[in-house]
Parts: structure tokens; C-alpha cells; sequence
């Protein structure tokens, strides 16, 4: 059994901290939705026939495979 801790704090806007702690709440996000993106995108594609696969999944795929460099 896995068990998850979380914390949540509460900062208000005129917090000296605040804006550092917006901007990292949402590239967080934004890095969270990546990961599953590119997750959904290969476990789909990889159980797909090669010439099935969309072009949204063969790009993450090949970014995943290291075929092509990351710019």
C-alpha cells in the first residue's frame, strides 16, 4: 500500500513570496500535464499499429526514443 503525504499552505497576495510561489505553482502544473500527455500519447500509440498512429503520437514517441533532438 502506498501512502501520500501532502501539505497545503495558504499564501496571500500581499505575501513578499507570493509571486515566486504563483509562478512555480504554474509551471508546476503545466510540467504535470506534460508528463501525462506525453504518457497517454505513447501508451496509446505503442498499442496501435505502426501506420494507425496519429502524428501527435509518433512526434512524442520519437521525442521519447531520442530520434530527434530536443530544440
Amino acid at each position: 500500500m502506498i501512502v501520500t503525504r501532502t501539505e497545503q499552505h495558504q499564501i496571500k497576495k500581499s505575501h513578499p513570496r507570493y509571486n515566486y510561489c504563483d509562478h512555480m505553482s504554474f509551471y508546476s502544473e503545466n510540467l504535470y500535464n506534460i508528463g501525462n500527455y506525453y504518457s497517454r500519447q505513447v501508451f496509446t500509440g505503442l498499442s496501435q499499429e505502426f501506420n494507425k498512429r496519429q502524428k501527435s503520437q509518433l512526434e512524442v514517441i520519437e521525442e521519447v526514443t531520442h530520434k530527434r533532438r530536443w530544440t
